[in-house]
């Protein structure tokens, strides 16, 4: 499983490669993805929901794909997409990929790694 960090709240595209199926090689075969190969959980502070993606996704380079994520499907803790592939027989094994939010205060991590000036929250003040 990939893990990711991306920006709460904005949209984004992540690569990853795809693995034939009951092999170990990445996959340089062009494939063509359906409606409801790739799915996204997200995991917010309300609970889980599963939703397709907005988009499919499509060939990169090499080995590589490549997913466009909508900014609405950013606004959670925690983003997983699964890409399955759903045809017999399977063409690749079937993914799944961690996207952590931040920047935030909804985001898995509250700091934002694109500003220069952060801000603190004192959660308490004690001599010894």
């Amino acid at each position: 499983m990939a893990s990711l960090l991306r920006k709460y709240g904005e949209a984004t595209t992540i690569e990853f490669p795809l693995i034939v199926y009951s092999q170990s090689d990445f996959s340089d075969v062009v494939v063509a993805f359906n409606f409801g190969d790739s799915r996204g959980i997200s995991i917010t502070a309300a609970g889980d929901a599963i939703a397709n993606t907005n988009n499919l996704p499509s060939f990169g380079m090499a080995c590589m794909y490549r997913l466009s994520l909508v900014a609405a499907e950013m606004t959670c803790l925690r983003l997983i997409v699964l890409v399955v592939d759903q045809s017999t027989p399977k063409l690749w094994e079937d993914q799944m990929i961690c996207i952590e939010t931040y920047g935030h205060p909804n985001a898995m991590h509250r700091f934002d790694l694109d500003s220069l000036q952060q801000t603190g929250y004192v959660v308490s003040v004690s001599k010894p």
